[in-house]
């Protein structure tokens, strides 16, 4: 209260007396120095509210976040003006996104939602004829902001993700912790929760507020959009019989879902519409090959039933029963890849990374050939790797 007299630092009350994103505090809990509080931030734009609910996530009422799936507002009508059949109706539309089935999707009255993953929010429409649409709503952001080439040098203020999910402070271990710190990345401009790309993903990124959620795209567009190829540098490990992490690089020929039903081609609009080819263009998404372009739990697909949307698909795990024991410091296995597919630099080697964790300063930390290890305390294994843009994962 002394050092900040107008802030209103009365008691324990969330306040904002430093120019932050949104009110926080400290917290009572030592091991977590700072977290924001979930108020409400009127818009008086749009006349509607944002809310940062307990999950993290940022439910709108006059405007869309990215995909529009945190959209909570009541628009009831497509972009032809077409009125939205009930989400608890099956008529004149049978379908199987009912309230009870999708508890967090917001399925209320006949209000336009996006429970599945759409590139925006759409509704079943009362029309017999025409089964659903997309509705027309406007973006919250304003579409000039943007980035280029794969957003490491994206130094604006976004911080939210695609799917609606506010952003973690850089500087935080809170819900998640890791290693993308301003004091190990000096020159990733990790300010507070903005969304950046400091380790050279496909586009700028930020780990959420959600604890069920480590990390996501942003709510951000390219200023050019890239052009579509399938193919990946030769430093990326791609399975074609098994998949490992989330099976992001998975490049196999499996074509149908875990249930049996044949995977809908990704270059096709029929019956499910999606933009993924566009928007994951380094993702392979070859004729309809199972695949996980947009950061799900494994490889998946679209599906030939109208009535499905997606399922994931049954491939094998390339390392079934590997696992670490608390922060991966005794771990001697012989996994050489990182979670997003790329492989690792030897240990004892400086190239293309130069480092000193040499098995000569760590001669206890079994730093044998390219294997993942953790010899200096942190979070989990990990390993220099092979990617000139990418030093460390």
């Amino acid at each position: 209260p002394q050092n900040y007299p107008q802030a209103g630092l009365v008691q324990n009350y969330c306040r904002n007396p430093d120019d932050d994103t949104s009110p926080w505090c400290y917290t009572i809990d030592p091991t977590v120095r700072v977290e924001f509080c979930p108020i409400p931030v009127c818009d008086d734009t749009a006349g509607g509210t944002i809310i940062i609910g307990d999950n993290g996530i940022v439910q709108t009422t006059n405007c869309v976040i990215g995909d529009g799936s945190s959209y909570r507002g009541t628009i009831g009508r497509t972009e032809s003006s077409r009125t939205c059949q009930r989400w608890d109706s099956q008529t004149p539309h049978q379908h199987n996104f009912q309230p009870a089935g999708y508890p967090d999707a917001g399925l209320e009255e006949n209000y336009c939602r996006n429970p599945d993953g759409e590139p925006s929010t759409w509704c079943y429409t009362t029309d017999p004829n025409m089964r659903w649409e997309h509705c027309n709503l406007p973006s919250c952001f304003d579409a000039s902001e943007c980035y280029d080439g794969i957003g490491e040098s994206y130094r604006g203020l976004r911080n939210v993700t695609q799917s609606g999910r506010a952003c973690q402070r850089w500087d935080s271990q809170t819900p998640h912790p890791h290693s993308r710190t301003p004091e190990n990345y000096p020159s990733g401009g990790l300010e507070e929760n903005f969304c950046r790309n400091p380790d050279g993903e496909q586009e700028p990124w930020c780990y959420t507020q959600d604890p069920n959620t480590r990390w996501e795209r942003c709510a951000i567009d390219p200023c050019v959009a890239p052009s579509p190829t399938t193919t990946a540098p030769d430093y990326f490990d791609q399975p074609t019989t098994c998949y490992f992490g989330d099976g992001a690089t998975y490049r196999g020929q499996v074509s149908t879902t875990e249930t049996g039903v044949t995977c809908q081609r990704w270059d096709s609009q029929t019956p499910h519409q999606h933009n993924m080819v566009a928007s994951h263009p380094n993702s392979g998404l070859d004729q309809n090959y199972c695949r996980n372009p947009d950061n799900a739990d494994r490889p998946w697909c679209y599906t030939t039933n109208p009535n499905n949307r997606w399922q994931y698909c049954s491939i094998p795990d390339c390392y079934p029963g590997v696992c670490y024991t608390g922060d991966g410091a005794s771990y001697r296995g012989t996994i050489a890849v990182t979670s997003s597919g790329r492989r690792c630099q030897r240990w004892d080697s400086q190239s293309p990374h130069g480092h000193d964790r040499t098995p000569q300063n760590y001669p206890q930390a079994g730093l044998v050939q390219n294997y993942c290890r953790n010899p200096d305390d942190d979070t989990s294994p990990w390993c220099y790797t092979i990617d000139p843009t990418v030093r460390v994962e």
